[in-house]
């Protein structure tokens, strides 16, 4: 339970902290261009804290996530331009009336752009404004990706020794040999070779494309790994191998203990590596077995049942770390595309009904719900921390990619209006942009609701 609130805790603390590095991206860049800021608040809801300093208010509110910033016209009516004059009052909720002492529209604009009113601003500087929040969350998902390998390992894409079982082996790869793609998907990363597997396989199989180096010239070769399914024996016990013996510590398996420690199962030592099995059982099928184990210090041999399992052939794709700061840079920087090409590529998966939808989205009650998943696992405190990291550095870069999208209220719709502006000389009229706003909100609600109901479908399930 404690670990459980621990996470959850850790969750609402890192989002808060994108949101906070994106609302602080709109108010550096607006503090620098000249525009006028009212109020820059930590978290939502009604204010506890709140101090004027300079004509800006600084609020902390009550409910412990996000972050804002306003500004001052960035959401004006029409004919009714908010005062250049305005600034937060010492007086919360005050409100000021404009007065324009019958001034020309050009006259109003010239003024409100002086004052720093953000609809009166050059539409370069708007859209330094608008696209600074969530290119912060890039860069700091950048940022937080090169800590982390940094603190792991970086690949190349040089692929390590296949697995004996593997379907790489099976094709006679080798250690050494660099992969270019696979299943029709550029390889530079992990998350690039994950999205490939995702993908439906031709009839013949997943094409890899390689190049392996033979008499001193590189020779770019193909070959086909299809998909394959092994039967393997499972005892049914967890536990880990310690000289050359498997010492139990969890069994469901009536004939074995915890503490046992086996020896040999038919013969054969039990190692990492699962056990084949080549017989026409069928999955889910019970082997009979004589397992020879070590109990309370004594050697005896026991009956124990076996379970047929069925699992995917591992590919056996792994790609070599490598180590160096440049390195580094390069994977991240790399890792960076990837996990761009990956969302879009699993977006197509999802609207062509290949990718569940329950797999592939999660809302704000999701992302907490993986931080305490995280926290309560059996792991030291410094992985917790790399896994966390990770979860950050991927959850900033999908978090900047979305509020580029020219939905409302996210900044790319914002962005969307200034590139009409520019098109057409002037503004859509504001009976269009409140239509424009509305759908952009029922989108927005309708895709929260629904993720929140798969959220809380993932809690119950877990």
């Amino acid at each position: 339970m404690f670990n459980t609130v621990v996470g959850i805790i850790i969750g609402l603390i890192s989002l808060s902290l994108m949101m906070l590095l994106h609302e602080l991206g709109h108010y550096v860049a607006g503090r620098l261009l000249g525009f006028k800021v009212i109020e820059f608040s930590l978290f939502m809801g009604p204010r506890i804290f709140s101090k004027v300093y300079k004509g800006i208010r600084y609020s902390i509110k009550s409910l412990p996530i996000g972050a804002s910033v306003e500004f001052a016209g960035e959401y004006p009516t029409m004919d009714n331009k908010l005062n250049p004059n305005q600034i937060a009052s010492e007086k919360l909720h005050a409100e000021e009336e404009a007065t324009n002492d019958d001034l020309t529209p050009a006259e109003i604009l010239a003024r409100d752009k002086a004052a720093g009113i953000f609809y009166a601003q050059a539409k370069w500087k708007r859209f330094i404004v608008m696209a600074a929040g969530p290119a912060m969350n890039l860069i700091s998902g950048f940022i937080a990706f090169t800590l982390f390998f940094a603190w792991t390992t970086a690949k190349s894409t040089e692929l390590l020794p296949p697995p004996p079982t593997s379907t790489a082996a099976a094709a006679h790869l080798i250690a050494g040999d660099k992969i270019i793609s696979y299943n029709g998907f550029n390889i530079k990363t992990d998350m690039d070779l994950l999205v490939a597997q995702k993908f439906p396989a031709q009839p013949e199989g997943r094409l890899l494309r390689y190049e392996r180096s033979e008499n001193g010239r590189k020779v770019v070769k193909e070959v086909y790994l299809a998909d394959k399914k092994y039967k393997f024996l499972q005892l049914n016990v967890t536990g880990q191998i310690v000289a050359d013996k498997f010492v139990v510590e969890g069994s469901s398996n009536p004939a074995i203990l915890p503490k046992d420690e086996i020896i040999a199962v038919d013969g054969e030592k039990l190692t990492s590596i699962p056990r084949l099995y080549k017989g026409d059982a069928a999955p889910k099928s019970i082997i009979a077995a004589k397992v020879k184990l070590l109990r309370n210090g004594k050697e005896v041999t026991v009956n124990a049942d076996q379970t047929v399992r069925e699992i995917p052939a591992d590919p056996g794709i792994y790609l070599k770390p490598v180590k160096g700061f440049a390195a580094v840079l390069s994977y991240s920087a790399d890792f960076f595309v990837s996990v761009f090409t990956s969302t879009y590529n699993m977006l197509g998966l999802l609207f062509t009904g290949q990718l569940p939808a329950k797999d592939a989205l999660a809302g704000p009650v999701g992302i907490v719900s993986i931080y305490s998943q995280i926290n309560q696992a059996g792991v030291v405190l410094w992985e917790k921390f790399l896994h966390f990291t990770q979860i950050f550095a991927l959850i900033s870069l999908s978090l900047g990619m979305c509020n580029f999208l020219p939905i409302p209220p996210l900044d790319g719709s914002q962005i969307f209006l200034l590139f009409i502006e520019a098109v057409r000389g002037k503004r859509l009229s504001e009976k269009w942009e409140n239509i424009y706003g509305y759908l952009g909100l029922v989108i927005v609600l309708g895709l929260a609701l629904f993720t929140l109901f798969l959220d809380v479908l993932r809690l119950f399930r877990h």
